[in-house]
């Protein structure tokens, strides 16, 4: 039988009346969400600063679950930063994308971060092109192109996301 207490907490009953936790017909239900599934960095400049972007994976279960991640392929310009631990129902990790085209040719990268938990594998897909250094312009200037988002090339990477910080 199951030994395990259920968790009873404001969390847990929301999740539960929302539809989280077990499923009559197979006993189990979905655990996680990632949002969003897929993270496009536009054009990267390789003299650039790194660029980040946030993706969020919530627990949308009544248990406490904890999840793993295996990171991009180190030659491309990709990594994603995360605290490991538990995720408590309700609450989210916050997953730090980082894009740093120092050190990498210039072109088309696509790659993919996986996250594994308990019942759930997700495919957090990766693109970014990237560019080398600036153009000259007719009066001799450097010109730094922009990303098709507007980030590229320097300026602030910073999103004011912390690793430390759950997401309610």
């Amino acid at each position: 039988g199951n030994a395990r207490r259920p968790v009873r907490t404001t969390s847990t009953a929301l999740a539960s009346h929302r539809g989280g936790g077990r499923d009559p017909r197979d006993g189990l239900k979905d655990a996680f969400e990632l949002s969003p599934a897929h993270v496009h960095f536009g054009v990267v400049e390789r003299d650039g600063m790194p660029i980040v972007r946030g993706a969020v994976l919530t627990n949308v279960g009544v248990d406490v679950q904890r999840f793993s991640l295996r990171q991009p392929e180190s030659s491309g310009p990709f990594r994603v930063e995360f605290k490991p631990g538990m995720v408590s129902p309700g609450l989210a990790a916050k997953l730090r994308v980082v894009c740093d085209a120092r050190g990498v040719a210039a072109g088309d990268y696509v790659g993919e971060a996986i996250v594994t938990t308990e019942r759930q594998v997700f495919v957090l897909s990766l693109s970014a092109r990237i560019k080398g250094g600036g153009s000259i312009d007719d009066s001799g200037t450097l010109v730094r192109t922009r990303g098709v988002d507007g980030v590229g090339g320097g300026g602030d990477t910073s999103d004011g996301m912390r690793l430390d910080e759950t997401v309610s």
